[in-house]
């Protein structure tokens, strides 16, 4: 409604038509990838312009580059089209909305490369963010095999009245996918129609692609219903969103200590002094710390740490574990 109501007033290259014209490509950017549409999402972005010019609106053109990318292109790619887009501007205040939809988009393509641990520290130091950024973290729970996990967030999400129609069908399949997986198919079917209502009203299918084709299938065949050919045939076409499983590493905080003094101190008789504990306890808890990471060198296990983020800075941890 917002984009016919823009298309139906003639603005004359003013500085409103510039920033409200911004505002209806980021829109109709967004509704082609909900349809899968991406000849017309692309073309769309390609008179919005790669958001690196100064506008208070940046932040909404990097979201909806972020958004064709987790789609059409390599989420690497879109993750790299991301950092430079924030790279060349101020950052936005923490907790407004345009901060929101970066850390989504962000968390978003993370899960989508695999790093799913990543996304997870980045939703951790923001907590009570509101249901758009439920939707990833139900799915690296769901990815993980939390299933119980990934429903109650989505379930928590979801109960609120206020829920943009995108968040609230992705966070209706990630419940009912958790619920098939739990092997609660009545409640499954249930949230599966729920989604499907949806769907009728909105015509976002690119919600659908963002679960694993088998659990999609399962799906529609309890409800009894079935997308149409058009809306299958966009699906079939799309390569998996996500990984089948995601791989969450929670290291305690005298783990974490560890691990930094592995990076920072070159003999264990250091390390055992900095951390003030004998030889023998940091043996102890270094080969602990090896299995957990899956390696058997300092190396490979400092490489590891790095590709989880678990020595960027990031959060370790629940608090207070120890």
């Amino acid at each position: 409604l917002w984009v016919q109501r823009y298309q139906e007033y003639q603005l004359g290259g003013t500085w409103a038509d510039f920033l409200t014209g911004i505002g209806a490509r980021v829109a109709q950017t967004l509704m082609r990838v909900d349809q899968l549409d991406e000849p017309g999402a692309a073309e769309q972005l390609e008179r919005l312009g790669e958001g690196s010019a100064a506008s208070e609106l940046w932040a909404f053109t990097a979201v909806a580059h972020a958004a064709y990318g987790l789609h059409f292109e390599a989420p690497a790619t879109a993750l790299a089209n991301l950092d430079y887009a924030q790279a060349a501007h101020e950052p936005p205040p923490a907790y407004g909305a345009s901060s929101r939809l970066l850390m989504r988009a962000r968390a978003d393509l993370l899960i989508a490369a695999g790093f799913g641990q990543r996304a997870q520290y980045l939703l951790a130091a923001h907590p009570a963010q509101g249901p758009s950024l439920a939707v990833p973290l139900a799915r690296i729970q769901l990815l993980s095999g939390e299933y119980a996990n990934a429903r109650s967030i989505a379930a928590e999400a979801t109960a609120g009245r206020h829920v943009p129609p995108r968040d609230r069908l992705e966070l209706l399949l990630l419940k009912a996918v958790a619920a098939l997986r739990m092997g609660d198919h009545a409640d499954a079917a249930v949230l599966m129609r729920e989604a499907l209502d949806i769907f009728s009203a909105t015509q976002m299918l690119a919600a659908f692609a963002t679960v694993p084709e088998s659990d999609r299938e399962d799906l529609l065949a309890m409800t009894g219903q079935q997308l149409d050919d058009p809306a299958q045939a966009l699906l079939a076409a799309q390569a998996p969103i996500y990984p089948e499983r995601l791989t969450i590493i929670t290291l305690t905080k005298r783990e974490h200590s560890l691990l930094l003094a592995l990076e920072s101190t070159a003999s264990r008789q250091r390390i055992a002094a900095s951390l003030y504990v004998s030889l023998n306890t940091v043996k102890t808890q270094m080969a602990g710390l090896y299995r957990k990471l899956n390696t058997a060198t300092r190396e490979d296990t400092l490489m590891r740490a790095r590709q989880l983020g678990l020595l960027n800075g990031e959060q370790h941890g629940r608090p207070g574990s120890g």
